[in-house]
């Protein structure tokens, strides 16, 4: 019955918002790239644009272009959370920017 009701937290499995957080710790460069490839974007004249598909060109950028080769690893579930880091970072330019659905853990 201990064996089910496992209360202790460090046992307990990390949410997405958790994973999230530390994969960006971890990962400065992504958020550096999501930024700049999110103003490319503006820059271009799109008033709306995906989140998911900035995550994909970052795949590229980093497996691709910078030769970094198939270790790179980013999480699809995140690119929401990284739309919703930019916007809370400048809510005037970015709000409206991404189209933001409920996130579930």
């Amino acid at each position: 019955m201990q064996q089910m009701l496992d209360l202790d937290p460090a046992r307990r499995p990390m949410s997405r918002r958790d994973r999230f957080l530390d994969y960006d710790n971890r990962h400065p460069e992504v958020w550096q790239l999501f930024c700049q490839f999110s103003r490319e974007a503006k820059r271009a004249g799109l008033s709306r644009y995906s989140a998911r598909a900035i995550v994909h060109r970052i795949r590229w950028e980093c497996s691709v272009q910078r030769h970094t080769g198939d270790s790179f690893r980013i999480n699809d579930h995140f690119a929401g959370h990284y739309a919703r880091k930019l916007i809370a970072a400048d809510p005037a330019q970015w709000g409206g920017f991404f189209e933001l659905r409920e996130i579930k853990d």
